[in-house]
């Protein structure tokens, strides 16, 4: 009876497998820190960039952020259920190729046209969602991955995830906002024509 109560042992290869998803996991967060960031970026130097502008600007960031952390955290609990009752790999997979598509559409969202504040608000809830439904996933499957003895050690390693994403992510955000206009500057002080490329 002991014996099919107690949990089955890991694969032989189950740290590998953690590596991988610890991996996806770390980058998934890096680029929900990256858009979140390049979306306040985008209000506040776009969207809603005029002086007299100050108190749509202050309320688009409230419900932006807002709109994060109440799906994150009234989330989870839905989101552990979903994990504990549907295959988790393929809930890993579906998030990450949908937050994809999602990062996507953002770009496309805030470079062709101009988007309206509810608009905005649903993006990045949805993010959102996708963040705590992959994480969902990822903490309830990886402790059935690695041995007992290394299970500190994974501890350690998803611990670390949401605070080096949040320590990276908005000077990422940031480089990769200004590089365009870094190769601009760039470009003009060697003298080159608008478009020119360097010959080698």
């Amino acid at each position: 009876m002991t014996d099919r109560l107690s949990p089955p042992p890991p694969p032989p290869d189950g740290w590998r497998t953690f590596l991988w998803l610890w991996g996806s996991q770390a980058l998934s967060a890096l680029g929900s820190i990256v858009s979140g960031f390049a979306i306040s970026i985008y209000l506040v130097q776009t969207r809603y960039a005029l002086p007299e502008q100050k108190g749509e600007l202050a309320a688009a960031l409230t419900l932006t952020l807002l709109a994060w952390n109440l799906i994150t955290i009234f989330g989870a609990p839905l989101a552990g259920a979903l994990a504990d009752r549907h295959d988790r790999r393929r809930i890993m997979l579906t998030a990450n190729v949908l937050g994809a598509v999602l990062m996507a559409l953002g770009v496309g969202m805030v470079t062709a046209l101009t988007p309206p504040l509810w608009l905005i608000v649903a993006f990045t809830a949805a993010e959102a969602a996708l963040f705590a439904v992959h994480s969902a996933a990822l903490d309830t499957s990886y402790s059935t991955l690695v041995p007992r003895e290394q299970l500190p050690r994974a501890n350690g390693m998803m611990q670390t995830i949401s605070s080096t994403a949040t320590l990276i992510g908005p000077g990422l955000g940031a480089l990769i906002i200004g590089l365009p206009a870094l190769i601009r500057q760039g470009a003009a002080r060697r003298g080159w024509p608008a478009g020119a490329t360097a010959s080698p």
